[in-house]
């Protein structure tokens, strides 16, 4: 329901970042701390190497390289 206040602090933006929302002992961290995903890296730039011209999803949120 709006109220005559209600609209005032639509104009404010508030900057976080993963790091803020992940508590420090969720397993993710643990994931990421245990793991060297630097594989994943290499097996696409193997991929991509054998076939320059089809195009990649990039493993950053499907945008392509």
């Amino acid at each position: 329901m709006m109220t005559r206040d209600g609209g005032k602090n639509r104009d404010q933006i508030e900057f976080t970042s993963l790091d803020e929302l992940v508590p420090e002992d969720h397993l993710v961290r643990k994931l990421e701390n245990a793991i060297d995903w630097r594989f994943i890296y290499e097996r696409k730039n193997s991929r991509t190497m054998k076939n320059p011209n089809r195009p990649t999803l990039s493993i950053h949120g499907g945008i392509p390289d």
